[in-house]
């Protein structure tokens, strides 16, 4: 039976654009949409507003970025006639969240406004100090303090024994911390309003994001994971798992699965154990989907003989693309990130993913306030050596930091942020020691136009998912006699050459705005880099289109390829008809 008490769950817009995924299942918002199933689940009636769909949309069809008007958004929500509303907030989406909160209570003060997400938790209870239009915030994971805020709401009873937020009673701050984690296999799966709404606009979208775990046991200085999680690590079991897979499968035809978890396994005995009953399961189901996923470097040991047995088995269950935090190849840097790992272990990660075709993308941090050139240079060189510096974007992110963390706190130390950094403070507001860094660093990110994030974008998908596929599927043709073993040499030979001269290219490149960083900068030189670079990279994608053309003729092999990302007339749809 629906409850006559109406929630509206709201992703607020970014005003900045950082990066781009190069997922099509980019726009979901897989916490929102696990709130919304719950709270169906309980009988409340829910409306999934996601303004990041527009810059999706946007994003396919080549269009700029609109302005949204705050009243005229804020009448929209209400036209769901809520009685509570819901934002999970981030430092970028943090204004947006506080306009339309605001506008709401003006012109519906009896709703109820709860926040969530990253920043509202680390941040809880200085926000809830100073922003009066806050009812409240869950802090944390919020499926089963949604459900215990909706019912007080109802009923009109005090919110002050539900675990797990953050309010403020007679003017006092009462920050209730964390609740314990939920049993995450006794949850719905995530609602898929706005994958519905995705495949409506663009049908060719086979693609979908999951999670199957939360957590993390490691304590890296820059990272807020340790304090969302308390060092924990949970799960789902396989079962349930592979059930969502399936059922996204057959309800919305999805082929590639981008598993968001911050660890999807670790080296940890009893998450090896689970990613393998997945993958036996989805082996078992004959289900036909390619998958991404996150894990450490030192998930596996390139000594174990298991752990060969465990990459083996996860390629074949559709394992085709592997996340992997990097962050620096200098040993000083990795020491002050508190990684816990080695370049050794590094390089082995990358060598057991090629061994068994797994495509990687890589989690890199170029600059960071304590940075040096020296280990800038032992950066750059690292990304070549494993032939990932043919992205701009592994070589210009600067560190995002957050208050609380380790590296925050020796920042505020030696100066490096203001004395009132707080939760409206930018990520990247922050100063270098070695002002020659910081403006090799703050030129950089102005290199990541939207241009070249859309190209970045192309360039990974080709070279860690589709052209793998085409491989697969030349393979295949090879076995059965339709095509000779020198065919597939040849287009790996060939596309292997591409992306070589692009990690030189680009490497190259960056050793120049090193050295111009490192005398003396001058604007004019770095343009003509900048276009020159520019230029050269255009060249090599096109090289690569056309090879990936030439053997589509030569061959007729059917897995499709990104060519490019706009006006829904790409073959932008990833079709894995192959077996991988």
């Amino acid at each position: 039976m629906e409850k006559n008490f109406r929630v509206c769950l709201v992703l607020p817009r970014s005003k900045v654009r950082r990066s781009s995924a190069i997922s099509m299942a980019g726009a979901e918002h897989l916490g929102q949409a696990s709130l919304a199933s719950v709270l169906r689940q309980e009988g409340y009636p829910v409306e999934l507003i996601n303004y990041q769909l527009v810059d999706f949309f946007n994003e396919w069809d080549n269009l700029e970025k609109n302005e949204f008007d705050i009243l005229e958004s804020a009448e929209y929500i209400l036209r769901f006639n809520p009685d509570m509303v819901g934002f999970c907030v981030t430092s970028m989406t943090f204004d947006s969240a506080s306009e339309l909160s605001i506008q709401l209570k003006q012109i519906k003060p009896d709703i109820k406004i709860v926040w969530g997400g990253p920043q509202s938790t680390l941040e809880a209870s200085n926000i809830i100090e100073n922003e009066d239009y806050i009812d409240c915030i869950a802090v944390g994971d919020g499926e089963e303090t949604i459900i215990d805020l909706a019912d007080a709401f109802l009923q009109k009873k005090s919110i002050s024994d539900i675990e797990g937020i953050c309010y403020k009673e007679s003017g006092k701050v009462i920050n209730k911390g964390l609740r314990t984690p939920p049993e995450l296999s006794d949850k719905p799966f995530a609602a898929r309003d706005i994958l519905d709404k995705m495949k409506r606009q663009v049908d060719q979208i086979k693609e979908a994001r999951m999670t199957t775990s939360r957590g993390c046991t490691h304590k890296c200085s820059f990272c807020i994971d340790s304090k969302r999680y308390n060092r924990k690590w949970y799960a789902r079991d396989a079962k349930h798992v592979v059930d969502e897979m399936e059922m996204l499968q057959k309800n919305y035809g999805i082929e590639v699965l981008w598993i968001s978890d911050d660890n999807y396994l670790t080296s940890a005995t009893h998450t090896k154990k689970r990613a393998r009953a997945i993958a036996e399961e989805i082996i078992k189901r004959d289900l036909k989907v390619a998958y991404r996923v996150r894990f450490r470097a030192d998930a596996f040991d390139i000594d174990n003989k298991d752990d060969h047995e465990l990459l083996e088995i996860l390629r074949k269950s559709g394992l085709s693309m592997a996340f992997i935090g990097f962050e620096s190849g200098s040993e000083t840097r990795l020491q002050q990130y508190s990684k816990n790992v080695t370049l050794k272990q590094y390089y082995d990660i990358v060598e057991l993913c090629n061994h068994y075709g797994i495509g990687i993308q890589v989690g890199f941090i170029m600059f960071d306030p304590f940075t040096r050139f020296q280990y800038i240079r032992e950066d750059i060189n690292f990304l070549c050596d494993i032939r990932e510096s043919y992205l701009f974007s592994n070589y210009i992110q600067s560190l995002d930091v957050f208050t609380g963390t380790p590296i925050f706190e020796e920042m505020r130390e030696k100066g490096l942020v203001t004395k009132d950094f707080g939760y409206k403070s930018s990520y990247c507001d922050y100063v270098f020691e070695d002002k020659k860094v910081e403006t090799l660093a703050r030129n950089m990110e102005n290199l990541h136009t939207s241009e070249a994030i859309v190209r970045d974008k192309i360039l990974q998908r080709l070279n860690i998912l589709d052209i793998p596929n085409i491989v697969i599927e030349m393979k295949e043709k090879v076995e059965l006699n339709e095509i000779t073993p020198d065919v597939v040499e040849e287009f790996v030979k060939q596309k292997d050459e591409i992306f070589l001269n692009l990690n030189l290219e680009n490497r190259d490149f960056f050793l120049k705005c090193i050295d111009l960083a490192e005398n003396e900068w001058d604007d004019v030189t770095y343009e003509n880099y900048k276009i020159a670079i520019n230029e050269i990279v255009d060249a090599y994608l096109s090289q690569l289109i056309d090879l990936l053309d030439e053997y589509k003729e030569r061959v007729g092999y059917t897995t499709s390829y990104t060519t490019f990302w706009g006006d829904g007339q790409t073959e932008a749809n990833v079709s894995t008809s192959c077996n991988i």
